[in-house]
């Protein structure tokens, strides 16, 4: 996929950037740049365990999450509607060829594969 172009460069910003870190859409929704500082992610509470991390980010992360260049406090802009994004990311899957359904929720588990 990361060779095949996608409709909304945001959104494979996005994905790459959960394949490499676990987080989710919504977090990856909420993330700001404040949070980002020495290559990890602090100050950061997953909304659903309401657990505070650290999230130490590799070389792929990194280069997914690019050079601030926005005034923007968001990382990402994301449509609003995950509707919307899943929708450009089924259509990214299918020009890259790959027949499997994939989710924002794959690249979660990716990246927990990958772990072990």
């Amino acid at each position: 996929m990361i060779n095949t172009e996608c409709g909304n460069p945001e959104i494979k910003r996005a994905f790459i950037f959960s394949l490499n870190t676990g987080l989710g859409l919504a977090e990856i929704k909420k993330l700001e740049w404040s949070k980002i500082n020495d290559g990890k992610i602090s100050h950061f509470t997953r909304a659903k365990t309401d657990t505070p991390l650290v999230i130490p980010l590799n070389k792929d992360a990194l280069f997914a999450l690019g050079r601030r260049e926005k005034i923007s406090n968001m990382v990402f802009d994301l449509p609003t509607s995950t509707n919307g994004c899943n929708k450009v990311l089924n259509n990214w899957v299918k020009r890259a060829g790959i027949t499997k359904h994939i989710t924002w929720y794959c690249a979660r588990h990716t990246f927990a594969c990958n772990l072990l």
